[in-house]
């Protein structure tokens, strides 16, 4: 072996010894001087063994009480709460874990002469367990914590102080309304004489109150929207003016219950409810609608299913006829070379200017009867309008609407009139 390979074996035996030694001192698994002090769990709680809990920070007191139907609160305000986040503050004192007390050390001498934020439960059999914060510890993220009534400090997992000393609002119920959508028969938004409409339920959709047919998918996927609101932030100290609510960007009313929209804030929307609560929400172009997009543009809304009969009539001439069969559509009695694209479904797929409200139907120029099995459908169209199209009516009582120029062609063209 000469004298390179006698270095490399040298140096490779090295490394090896280097490596076992890191292996028995090094090692992911070894103990920390965390491990090696002595800890206990302080508590075992869940919020049903819970009636009632406070908590007192810099901001205040909150008391909120519990049952099996949830939170409430009752301190600094009253209402319904948010679950989930007083749940976890029970499930902190249920983890707290923490050393022993600190032998012969003065509360003072850990902030917890003056607490940073103090909480009690209260429990079903009228036990209490009381958890006040001091000071944070440098390092290691702790704190030091006074446990029920012991004289001396502890040091306590987790640091604790972050969780009881975030803010309030955390813990009210962010929901901005409740409402059961199927329940609700009229919804209105009022935002001036030229923003403002309003739809009611009816029979087959909903309608405004001229007769207009409203979209449907527009007015339920507000009914959707607004019982999914939730509030961001509440801000009750802002007078009317700087929340924008004097005057409001508008109101909305969803059967009994309203809704104020304000102007923007702090990167949301201020909303007020029935309740009085004011707060921001995420956006609200799902509830703000002006009346263009509230109006149904097509003539039929439902489409007929199942058609099997279309009859056109004009006044001055016979009725075609196209009819379906087991052979396929008909017209007059001859095989369609359209395959059963009547007239109808012209109709059935035009856009009408629904923002123009005829005043009349006056004389009819066609009359198209649709029908299926189960239902029978009856347009008029009627006299021409300065500026173009004709007037119709998608049923013998429903609203007037304008069917435009292009539909009017192509209905002559097809019927030959």
């Amino acid at each position: 072996m000469d004298e390179r390979q006698t270095q490399m074996m040298v140096v490779l035996g090295i490394v090896a010894v280097g490596a076992v030694l890191a292996a028995v001192y090094i090692e992911p698994g070894e103990e920390t001087d965390d491990d090696l002090v002595e800890t206990e769990d302080l508590a075992e709680v869940d919020p049903s063994d819970v009636t009632s809990l406070t908590l007192v920070t810099p901001e205040g007191t909150l008391v909120a009480d519990h049952s099996t139907d949830g939170w409430r609160l009752v301190q600094p305000t009253t209402g319904s709460a948010d679950d989930k986040n007083l749940d976890d503050l029970v499930f902190l004192v249920d983890r707290l874990v923490a050393e022993k007390p600190i032998a012969g050390a003065a509360l003072s001498e850990f902030g917890l002469d003056q607490p940073t934020a103090t909480m009690t439960l209260t429990l079903s059999d009228g036990s209490t367990l009381k958890l006040a914060v001091g000071d944070d510890t440098p390092v290691g993220y702790k704190s030091y914590i006074q446990w029920g009534d012991e004289s001396e400090p502890r040091m306590a997992k987790a640091q604790p102080s972050a969780t009881m000393g975030l803010p309030f609002d955390r813990y009210r119920d962010r929901g901005v309304i409740e409402l059961v959508e199927t329940a609700i028969q009229t919804v209105a938004w009022k935002a001036g004489p030229d923003d403002s409409w309003a739809v009611v339920r009816g029979d087959g959709g909903w309608f405004l109150e001229d007769g207009r047919r409203a979209k449907a998918s527009v007015i339920d996927g507000m009914l959707k929207e607004a019982g999914a609101l939730s509030y961001e932030g509440f801000f009750s100290d802002l007078t009317d003016m700087e929340a924008g609510l004097l005057p409001p960007r508008g109101e909305l009313f969803l059967g009994d219950q309203g809704l104020t929209v304000g102007g923007e804030y702090a990167g949301g929307f201020i909303v007020r409810n029935m309740k009085g609560e004011v707060g921001t929400v995420g956006r609200i172009e799902g509830l703000v609608k002006p009346p263009g997009d509230i109006l149904e543009d097509r003539l039929l809304a439902v489409p007929l299913a199942g058609l099997d009969q279309v009859t056109a009539k004009v006044p001055s001439g016979s009725p075609m006829v196209w009819a379906s069969d087991a052979e396929g559509w008909t017209v007059d009695g001859e095989p369609d070379p359209l395959n059963g694209q009547t007239p109808f479904s012209l109709v059935s797929a035009v856009l009408c200017d629904r923002t123009v409200q005829p005043e009349s139907l006056g004389e009819t120029w066609l009359t198209l009867t649709a029908r299926s099995m189960t239902d029978e459908i009856t347009v008029v169209i009627g006299q021409e309008v300065a500026g173009g199209g004709r007037v119709a009516q998608d049923r013998t009582d429903g609203p007037l609407m304008l069917l435009p120029d292009v539909a009017v062609m192509q209905l002559s063209a097809a019927l030959g009139i």
